[in-house]
């Protein structure tokens, strides 16, 4: 199966990983859904796993825009509002289905042992809630993905996670000083880090990575 777009997850032979090493971090996103990387990426994190977002971002709009379209004629659109949201809501579930078999794909790609996901402090909602497009994509999306990789990698006998999220997307991967960053982006500042610009959200998953449950934020 195939995500909107993703990178190769053949990364380096199984095995070869050990201990700390073994740490993946995954960055959750709606521009992304996923990117993940071990611990050990290097300092363009090349390696990175991506599962872009932009199919399920126009999905969500599209969901949204048909239901306002269908309330806004006359006489009773029940039946065809429940047609258009199980329609959309299982082209949705197909994209976090694949992009979450293609990402437990790369963890046994990379040997990983222990993969580390953010906090998520807002709570899972029902689609049928957010139908209407009134409720941020991000609100309802990240923990959806959360909930699906989460429950798939502890099936698959991972060890599971979960960090302070603070900075996390701010922070270079490298130095773990705090950076510029952009809407896709991440410029590090430090004279000696060997980081430039990297992929933010790639950044983010080596920095999640490296920080463990009991850490808090930079200068937190």
């Amino acid at each position: 199966m195939s995500t909107d777009s993703s990178t190769p997850v053949s990364v380096r032979p199984v095995g070869t990983a050990t201990g700390a090493d073994r740490r993946v971090g995954v960055d959750l996103g709606v521009r992304q859904l996923f990117a993940a990387s071990p611990i050990t990426a290097d300092p363009t994190v090349r390696n990175a796993y991506i599962a872009d977002g932009g199919i399920v971002r126009a999905l969500y709009d599209e969901l949204g825009a048909t239901t306002r379209r269908l309330q806004a004629l006359p006489g009773d659109t029940t039946a065809a509002e429940v047609h258009a949201f199980v329609a959309y809501r299982d082209r949705l579930a197909v994209r976090v289905a694949d992009a979450t078999e293609q990402l437990l794909a790369y963890l046994e790609a990379t040997d990983a042992g222990t993969v580390v996901l953010e906090e998520i402090t807002y709570p899972l909602r029902p689609l049928s809630e957010c139908r209407r497009g009134e409720t941020d994509l991000g609100s309802w999306l990240l923990p959806v993905l959360q909930h699906a990789f989460a429950d798939a990698a502890v099936a698959e006998d991972y060890d599971v996670e979960y960090i302070n999220p603070k900075y996390t997307t701010q922070q270079c991967h490298v130095c773990d000083q705090l950076g510029d960053v952009d809407s896709a982006g991440l410029e590090c500042t430090t004279e000696s880090c060997p980081v430039d610009v990297v992929d933010r959200d790639r950044s983010a998953a080596v920095s999640i990575a490296k920080r463990r449950p009991d850490a808090r934020g930079k200068d937190d």
